[in-house]
């Protein structure tokens, strides 16, 4: 009779560490599906104490083949760059998202990047436009609106740009 309490304790007790163990791992990972169903985003975590600090960005398809993968962990975990903000666009062809720095560096930077699915490749807002200081605002199809560094960091401005113009700037 011992044994059989003692048993079942302890599969009960396995049974809610798997429990708390698929918690913690579905916590760290994220998933964003393009509105025509055809994309899947799979943003991981890389967290501590429930603060982001790093992230990998898996891009898969319908079938579940993975068409692009990128990490923006280092090493130290203080040099990377985590996912704050994520979404798609209306038109299902831009990935955007704004990302910190893991190492408390420049706070005021949001990093913002966004995946093409017409060319599978990732496009640095900061790079190609202005060095973001805002969360973003999207608007249809592919429109974005935040708020960026002009004239060599001295003036903060709102500014807007047309996802489907940066490909040809980033080429």
């Amino acid at each position: 009779m011992l044994r059989r309490k003692t048993m079942s304790t302890l599969i009960k007790s396995l049974i809610l560490l798997f429990i708390i163990n698929c918690l913690i791992v579905a916590k760290n990972k994220r998933e964003f599906v393009s509105p025509d169903k055809k994309t899947r985003i799979i943003v991981f975590n890389f967290s501590d104490k429930d603060i982001v600090l790093e992230s990998r960005i898996h891009v898969l398809n319908r079938k579940g083949i993975v068409l692009f993968d990128t990490s923006f962990a280092s090493n130290d975990h203080e040099h990377g760059l985590g996912v704050i903000q994520a979404e798609w666009t209306a038109d299902s062809k831009y990935f955007v998202f704004g990302m910190t720095s893991s190492g408390g560096h420049q706070p005021w930077h949001v990093f913002t990047f966004t995946y093409s699915s017409s060319t599978n490749d990732l496009i640095s807002i900061d790079k190609t436009v202005e060095i973001v200081t805002s969360r973003f605002k999207l608007f249809p199809p592919d429109s974005l609106e935040a708020i960026g560094f002009t004239d060599n960091l001295k003036h903060a401005a709102k500014f807007g740009v047309r996802l489907s113009t940066l490909i040809h700037k980033s080429q």
